[in-house]
């Protein structure tokens, strides 16, 4: 378990997901409009452990209810590209925020703040960075089909950890 909270955003893939599982990342948050309900369903049948969240614009928005049906995620968002109002779904699921700030993203969870580590190299509990509530990594390209390389990202969570760094 880590001793703060992260979300693992940007997921399009199982190895990102299955990655991020294993290193103890609170949510994962896949976007409706890369993925489709088939492919979010399909990554999280093999992943356990973090709660689902999505998000969706313009271009997802058709598919949100049935996702939300056939997926279950905790939360969803929207963004604010849409005129979308998803108020007659609040009884069934939470919304959570998401806000772009000039290419920076941050997501309010209630009254929890989760901003993005923009350098991997940085130490997340360096005090710039320690106003916040937790903190959100991304996925990213596979190189090939299930191989990625997560150098950088083992070194962030050794820091969260406060674990002596492999050489």
């Amino acid at each position: 378990m880590l001793s703060i909270p992260i979300i693992a955003a940007n997921i399009t893939n199982l190895t990102d997901a299955r990655y991020f599982a294993a290193q103890g990342v609170d949510y994962l948050l896949f976007d409706l409009d890369v993925l489709s309900c088939d492919q979010v369903l399909e990554i999280k049948e093999w992943v356990s452990g973090p709660e689902i969240l999505l998000v969706t614009g313009a271009k997802g928005i058709h598919q949100l209810e049935e996702t939300l049906v056939k997926v279950s995620p905790m939360m969803f968002a929207i963004r604010h590209d849409t005129d979308y109002d998803p108020s007659h779904l609040l009884p069934f699921v939470d919304c959570f925020q998401i806000r772009d700030h000039k290419g920076e993203i941050e997501i309010a969870i209630g009254d929890k703040i989760f901003v993005e580590v923009q350098n991997i190299q940085d130490d997340p509990l360096d005090p710039e960075l320690s106003g916040c509530d937790g903190f959100i990594v991304n996925g990213d390209v596979e190189i090939k089909l299930g191989m990625k390389q997560y150098e950088q990202l083992d070194h962030l969570f050794s820091l969260i950890r406060n674990e002596p760094l492999e050489r």
